[in-house]
């Protein structure tokens, strides 16, 4: 009982000290203190960096824009400092917007970011519109960087030979599926980056390629799906 009173305790401790970082983390953010005084907010979220990962309230006016990928731009335009943003209309690219229909009373929002009209993996804004057009949630994963030349070194084809070598196989020995060419996180870095399936017997993994030199970045097991 004591020993599970202490663990309780601790696991207190570390909410509370994570909490009071946070805190201390943003205390003196301009940015911020914009945030709060601009809208009506109801809930912040933050990163690991802390920074600002999702934003609930009533985040537009629902008169100076109408249009559902232009209400998030603007948001993302008047809040670039908060974000580290330079520029989101050409960071940004809106891959889907679901309109109202049914139940569903409200508008989604989906935009991916790009770094030299190449998508980065994973980063994406995804917003939430009501039916007067104000804007009520916003969800981030941005990145920060640049990738030098997006002109991959490695090509497509020769990629095929490098993805089979990473298995120990030959092409002719395993299916290779379509490439995708993507701006890759990883380790504080942003790496242009081939992704593609390897499928041999009865195994599939996904694998990440460097674009440049050939080197497996990541591999993630899709024998049994994503």
């Amino acid at each position: 009982m004591n020993h599970r009173i202490s663990s309780i305790a601790i696991l207190f401790v570390i909410i509370l000290t994570t909490v009071f970082a946070y805190q201390r983390k943003q205390e003196g953010n301009p940015a911020l203190d914009r945030l709060y005084a601009s809208y009506e907010i109801d809930e912040v979220l933050f990163n690991e960096k802390g920074i600002p990962k999702r934003i609930s309230g009533m985040l537009s006016d629902g008169i100076s824009q109408t249009d559902p990928v232009e209400i998030i731009y603007a948001f993302l335009d008047d809040n670039r400092e908060l974000f580290g943003i330079k520029n989101p209309r050409s960071e940004f690219r809106a891959y889907k917007v679901k309109e109202p229909i049914g139940d569903r009373t409200w508008y989604m929002v989906h935009l991916a970011q790009y770094i030299n009209d190449v998508k980065v993996f994973r980063s994406v804004v995804n917003a939430r519109i009501n039916s007067e057009k104000i804007l009520t949630s916003v969800s981030i994963r941005y990145f920060k960087g640049e990738i030098g030349s997006a002109v991959p070194s490695l090509s497509a084809e020769d990629l095929k030979m490098t993805a089979a070598a990473l298995y120990d196989k030959t092409v002719e020995e395993c299916r290779i599926g379509e490439p995708e060419l993507v701006v890759y996180p990883h380790q504080d870095s942003l790496t242009l980056c081939w992704i593609t399936t390897v499928s041999f017997q009865h195994e599939s993994w996904r694998s990440f390629i460097d674009a440049h030199t050939g080197s497996e970045i990541h591999r993630e097991n899709w024998t049994f799906g994503p």
